[in-house]
């Protein structure tokens, strides 16, 4: 027998990678496909670009006011309240840091963030479907991301997450499925990857999930990949590089002392809202959020699903195929609390767009020039259905519809009026949630609780922030003090609100009354007092100290 006839494979030698194989009728040209990418990332481009100056909402407001805290050493979780993981502040902070902490410049921040999201993205899907299709792909996550279904002009979590999320998914299938070397290094880093998506937004937890059942079927269920042993430790090394992020931030806090802060913000009040609140209203919410979130996209939606089996059901394209689970699994980490807000859903349209485009794909396929027609109706339909918001509409336009009468654009105004009547040694407190003002007004807030929900909703230290609240207002007597009547109506029946409320009435003035109509803000300053009352349904007072 020969050399070559009894050479035998080593144990130690590696499978060959996994390679899509061409698709049916490969002739067809998917140009086509490049050009619709490139147009639809030229109209994002275009729309985050107009969006740069759009006024804070809440959420963007406390945490850019908690990033540059951090960065001037504040202490997160015990004297800057909020549920989110340490990530999402430190990314807010570094954005404030080199952009700026007003809203252009957060803005900016994020646009550069969503354009290396998007680079990655491209870089990652052009070794799996080929550049056509992935630039097709890339176009439309973009445009989607950009919209105003999903608050896309606004800085959320659910934007910031999808750089390390899709980092890691390349280097998971660089290590899993072409076996690149050193292939503990790359499972190593998909790991980290999806742990560092976690600790901007705890419900990237999808990814992480995706990843060790993506690692357990290529190891355990195709033959001969690796050793058992070998995938054991793999799995072990990939888990690790999820939690090193979260279990570093734990044991930091821990080192000072303050991990029952870390614990209880970040895993108890986080869970209790979900369960108490979210959850049990899940239905209402999907049933009041998703309709606006498929607005102009349910074309995009219906080819997805196509997309979804078409994917799944390509056997001869393993890497494909396994694309495809990260569709379910994203639609599952946005049902996490129960809430659908639209910003939820962004965590899903990486994986829609590429389950789209291949049912596009197929259709071109089967159908020649009637697919296209198809594929061209379903990329341009949210462009051309509502063109107003992607090249006309003005920043009140779309913070109405997005946030109904939500005050956004009028703190911006109150807050450049306080900072022109104030000195920078003086304090704010608003009474409600609206942490977007301290940024216009560059003053600080004289409470630590920037979300007065937290103090007065039933929790373990309840009574611990009311008192802390009550002492901070006492003692540091804030300059002006700011009232949000949408969000009064649902605090005035609390204790501690009635009796704030009855020492505004001693020791504080009204210098501002605001009064929200649905065109328009009427902004009334050092009125007299018989103008000193709100006239409409949705207002905003401004007091000052006596």
């Amino acid at each position: 027998m020969s050399k070559t006839n009894r050479r035998t494979k080593s144990p130690t030698e590696r499978p060959t990678p996994l390679v899509s194989k061409p698709p049916a009728n490969s002739r067809i040209s998917t140009t086509p496909f490049a050009w619709a990418g490139i147009t639809l990332l030229l109209v994002s481009v275009v729309a985050k670009w107009r969006y740069l100056g759009i006024p804070f909402e809440r959420d963007e407001g406390v945490f850019a006011y908690i990033g540059r805290a951090l960065w001037q050493g504040g202490r997160l979780y015990t004297d800057l309240y909020d549920n989110k993981l340490p990530g999402l502040y430190l990314i807010y902070g570094l954005f404030g840091r080199i952009f700026g902490v007003q809203s252009t410049g957060i803005h900016l921040g994020a646009l550069l963030w969503q354009l290396a999201t998007l680079t990655l993205f491209f870089l990652w899907l052009r070794e799996i479907l080929g550049r056509d299709r992935a630039l097709a792909c890339t176009g439309l996550f973009a445009l989607y991301a950009a919209s105003g279904e999903v608050l896309g002009f606004a800085t959320h979590a659910t934007q910031l997450c999808a750089l390390p999320a899709i980092a890691g998914l390349w280097a998971l299938w660089r290590g899993a499925l072409q076996n690149r070397p050193p292939q503990a290094a790359w499972i190593l880093l998909a790991g980290l990857c999806a742990g560092l998506s976690i600790w901007i937004k705890q419900q990237a937890i999808f990814y992480a999930v995706f990843g060790s059942f993506f690692l357990a079927w290529r190891f355990f269920g195709q033959k001969g990949a690796v050793s058992q042993l070998r995938a054991f430790a793999l799995l072990i090394l990939y888990a690790l590089g999820v939690l090193l992020p979260v279990v570093l931030s734990a044991a930091w806090f821990a080192s000072q002392g303050r991990f029952d802060d870390f614990w209880f913000w970040t895993v108890e009040i986080s869970m209790g809202e979900t369960f108490k609140t979210q959850a049990p209203g899940g239905w209402f919410f999907f049933n009041f959020y998703f309709p606006k979130v498929i607005s102009h996209w349910w074309w995009v939606w219906i080819i997805g699903l196509f997309g979804l089996f078409v994917l799944l059901k390509n056997k001869d394209a393993p890497d494909q195929r396994a694309l495809a689970m990260l569709l379910p699994l994203s639609l599952w980490g946005v049902s996490l609390g129960g809430a659908f807000y639209p910003h939820y859903f962004v965590l899903t349209l990486p994986w829609l767009a590429i389950c789209a485009i291949m049912g596009c794909d197929a259709l071109v396929r089967k159908y020649g020039m009637a697919g296209w027609i198809a594929t061209a109706l379903v990329v341009m339909w949210p462009v051309l259905a509502h063109n107003g918001y992607w090249f006309r509409e003005n920043y009140r336009t779309v913070l109405r519809r997005a946030y109904d009468n939500n005050p956004f654009q009028e703190m911006a105004q109150i807050g450049a009026e306080l900072k022109r009547r104030s000195a920078p040694t003086d304090s704010i407190a608003v009474i409600g949630s609206e942490p977007e003002l301290f940024l216009y007004a560059d003053r600080p807030s004289a409470l630590s609780h920037l979300f007065f929900q937290g103090v007065v909703q039933p929790h373990a230290r309840r009574d611990q922030f009311q008192r802390q609240t009550r002492q901070e207002f006492w003692e540091r007597r804030p300059r002006f003090v700011v009232l949000p009547g949408a969000q009064y109506e649902h605090l005035k029946d609390d204790p501690l609100v009635k009796e704030i409320v009855a020492k505004l009435q001693q020791d504080y003035h009204t210098i501002g009354v605001v009064d929200i109509m649905d065109n328009k803000s009427q902004i009334t300053w050092d009125p007299p007092p018989d103008k000193a009352v709100p006239q409409t349904l949705f207002w905003v007072m401004v007091m000052e100290r006596n």
